[in-house]
């Protein structure tokens, strides 16, 4: 490989590096400013947290997703 090749993969590797640590802390600070929020508005509804509602809510979405099949069991 070239000189400029590699120089601007590095860069390219780097910058997708960067954008992803930006984009993974505004996603943590929106979910933090919104567990704080919530919890205290109504201590009273704190029973699940939104990481408990999230992990909860994820494997359903995805079984929604799934298509079914051809076959038929039976």
């Amino acid at each position: 490989m070239s000189n400029p090749t590699v120089k601007y993969a590095r860069n390219g590797a780097l910058a997708s590096l960067g954008l992803y640590f930006v984009v993974v802390m505004v996603v943590l600070a929106v979910s933090f400013g919104y567990e704080r929020g919530r919890i205290g508005a109504s201590p009273v509804d704190a029973s699940m947290t939104f990481y408990q509602q999230l992990s909860q809510s994820i494997p359903v979405l995805l079984t929604s997703q799934k298509k079914p099949s051809g076959r038929q069991q039976g």
